[in-house]
């Protein structure tokens, strides 16, 4: 009786493919309606030769037109060797695990129609001919190893993914970028990963233990030297648990804002010589350490730069040019560093390599986007390598102060934080007479050739007139 009703469901589901309709005519695409009247691509005949696939967003039939609504049990392409390149524009909601796995001809995929939301596990694994791949936004979630294997050149994630499961783009020795749009909510262990001769060598590995906060682009990979990194400090928030990179890169580039003459928090992963400072900051940069809480101000000391920046250790920052990015050399990251403390009396000073503390938290102290000392509500943010201060009485504390610091500003000849027209009569009174009481040198020094003359007035009065040095 079993093998009876085995051999009429076999009968019956053969009469069902049969009665399919082949869409475009010898394209091997049939397509159906199920027994709910909804349309759908019923099953592919893998045995003639595929080419270009495309699951179009109608199907004509008749003179009417339907829309394929999702892809039945029988559309399966694995292990095809005669497909080459698949769009599908149709609506359709999930592409199923494994079906195009093992399709080694395969080069293309693009998923246009943004009404997909999941492709599942090993969907397109050891597709050996897979070289480029398109998502539309709408995609949600990517399945585990749903592209190992598979040689693709660049991939970008749409903003709208949410989770990535884990070796999604393992196996791949091809890979030179691949851009997220967004921040996805849970990222598996291993996303990008390729295989080696001994084992495994990784983009970045322990992402289990990156929640998608941080790291936005990953650009220009070398596959052998893990050569350059990109972490995207603006859209830092934080990690979950301890690893952040465990493998060496010789760049790191992180995009922070540091604006001209103000003073920033700062820590980085690596010591940087003097020498390096200038490189990577440039000339002119000064560095403060926290020494603690006197009354209303907050108070730092500059630091000798001949020592170099250590480690692990925050700093206030200056820098004569506004910045966007720096690029630091020689990192190897391992560790979460979410809470790297400086104590003072009265105080201490707090820094983040990675976020971890996403909101400052209330009544505590930080450095606004204008460079004044503010008072946190609870909503105010860290940035990765950046920091934020504790205080007895925050409320009471509103300036801060760096000792041994000689404010330099370029023509403000009589040091009265302002560049005018009377600077130049302080210039000129100084030629004259040699007189420097009541005057900056330094500041007096307008063409920065290292000396005081009349060409210093013209320079002055050239700024004056344009506004530009």
């Amino acid at each position: 009786m079993n093998k009876f009703f085995i051999f009429l469901a076999a009968v019956m589901t053969a009469m069902t493919l049969n009665a399919s309709i082949e869409y475009p005519s010898g394209s091997g695409i049939y397509y159906d309606w199920d027994e709910d009247g909804v349309f759908y691509v019923n099953w592919v005949d893998t045995s003639v030769d595929l080419g270009d696939v495309v699951i179009p967003d109608t199907v004509e039939i008749d003179g009417y037109k339907y829309v394929p609504m999702y892809l039945g049990q029988w559309a399966n392409f694995w292990g095809c060797t005669t497909i080459t390149s698949l769009t599908i524009n149709a609506p359709v909601p999930q592409i199923g695990g494994w079906i195009f796995s093992q399709c080694t001809n395969l080069t293309s995929v693009r998923l246009t129609n943004g009404a997909l939301t999941q492709i599942g596990e090993e969907a397109f694994s050891n597709c050996t001919s897979l070289s480029y791949v398109e998502f539309a936004e709408g995609l949600t979630t990517i399945g585990q190893s749903a592209f190992w294997g598979d040689p693709i050149e660049n991939v970008t994630i749409p903003a709208s993914v949410e989770t990535i499961d884990g070796y999604v783009f393992g196996g791949n020795t091809a890979l030179q970028s691949a851009t997220f749009n967004g921040v996805p909510q849970s990222v598996g262990e291993n996303i990008f990963t390729w295989d080696e001769t001994n084992g495994y060598g990784y983009f970045f590995v322990c992402a289990s233990y990156w929640n998608g906060k941080a790291l936005k682009d990953v650009l220009d990979v070398n596959n052998a030297g893990l050569n350059y990194k990109v972490w995207d400090a603006q859209l830092d928030e934080t990690w979950n648990n301890t690893y952040i990179f465990t493998c060496y890169t010789d760049e790191l580039v992180v995009r922070r804002t540091l604006m001209a003459g103000q003073w920033t928090p700062i820590v980085l992963p690596v010591w940087l010589t003097e020498a390096q400072l200038t490189s990577v900051f440039g000339e002119g940069v000064k560095l403060a350490s926290f020494t603690g809480v006197e009354g209303a101000n907050l108070t730092f000391d500059l630091v000798d730069l001949t020592n170099g920046m250590n480690a692990n250790v925050p700093y206030l920052i200056k820098v004569e040019n506004d910045m966007t990015e720096f690029v630091i050399p020689y990192v190897w990251m391992s560790d979460n560093y979410d809470g790297l403390i400086v104590s003072g009396e009265g105080g201490t000073f707090v820094g983040s390599l990675n976020g971890y503390e996403n909101y400052i938290p209330e009544g505590y102290l930080y450095i606004n986007t204008e460079g004044e000392l503010a008072l946190s509500d609870g909503t105010a943010t860290v940035l990765a390598m950046d920091g934020y201060f504790t205080a007895d009485d925050a409320a009471s504390v509103t300036n801060l102060v760096v000792n041994g610091e000689v404010n330099v500003m370029r023509g403000d000849v009589n040091m009265d934080n302002n560049v005018s027209i009377s600077d130049v009569t302080a210039l000129i009174d100084y030629l004259l007479s040699g007189d420097a009481t009541g005057i900056s040198v330094e500041n007096a020094n307008c063409n920065q050739d290292g000396g005081i003359s009349i060409s210093d007035v013209t320079a002055l009065i050239d700024y004056l007139l344009s506004g530009n040095w």
